[in-house]
């Protein structure tokens, strides 16, 4: 793998510099949160009011939690694997600012986004081809475009985003309690069950960045990776 790895990255880095205006839509405007993970989360939020579709919802979130944890818990085990951009292998005309402490291996950005692509896909399978679509070309591909990520980082988290959401939604009762609390809180507690709601679907569309990275220098500050 590691040989179509450097194939597919030193491809990818020969296709910059060639258009400014295709560089900063690659660079900085596909990578906002905005346009990587919103669509996603609408896509959600536009089935929300079928009854029937909302337990696959609330799984989808529940596998995108399950998804961020084993990634992250993943990059902390396993062999330390740097990013294509500090690999010292490749020339990148538009690097992207990461924390070089993070292993590439896997992509918790393309596991998060191809979890909720997934969860669309089981509710419609039109809107699911464009959700893999989307978490393929906009939130993908850009990882690979400015050092982040090689290929095999990227399909490595999208098999672990979309197997978790197949796990969860065969293993109905671990979500089946989950989803009781949203109906009851929804019922019950209608004004907090949105602002809770909101709350949740915006740290998943920033992939609870303001979260982790204070969180990070906590456990910097004691030793802790």
């Amino acid at each position: 793998m590691s040989s179509m790895d450097d194939l597919v990255t030193e491809y990818v880095t020969k296709l910059a510099g060639h258009s400014a205006i295709i560089d900063k839509i690659i660079v900085q405007v596909l990578q906002t949160p905005t346009f990587r993970l919103l669509p996603l989360m609408l896509s959600l939020v536009w089935f929300w009011n079928e009854r029937e579709k909302r337990p696959v919802i609330v799984n989808g979130l529940a596998a995108g939690f399950v998804t961020l944890f084993l990634t992250r818990f993943i990059q902390n085990i396993a062999p330390h694997r740097p990013r294509p951009l500090y690999s010292g292998n490749f020339d990148f005309a538009y690097p992207t600012a990461l924390s070089a402490d993070w292993s590439s291996f896997p992509s918790d950005t393309a596991a998060l986004a191809f979890a909720l692509a997934a969860t669309v896909w089981i509710m419609s399978r039109k809107m699911g081809i464009l959700a893999m679509f989307w978490s393929t070309v906009v939130v993908s591909f850009p990882r690979l475009y400015t050092g982040a990520h090689y290929l095999s980082d990227i399909v490595g988290g999208a098999i672990i985003g979309i197997s978790c959401v197949i796990i969860l939604s065969r293993w109905s009762y671990a979500t089946a309690g989950i989803d009781d609390f949203f109906q009851k809180a929804s019922s019950n507690h209608l004004r907090w069950f949105h602002v809770v709601l909101v709350s949740v679907a915006f740290e998943i569309t920033t992939y609870f960045e303001d979260i982790r990275k204070p969180a990070a220098e906590i456990f910097r500050a004691f030793g802790i990776k």
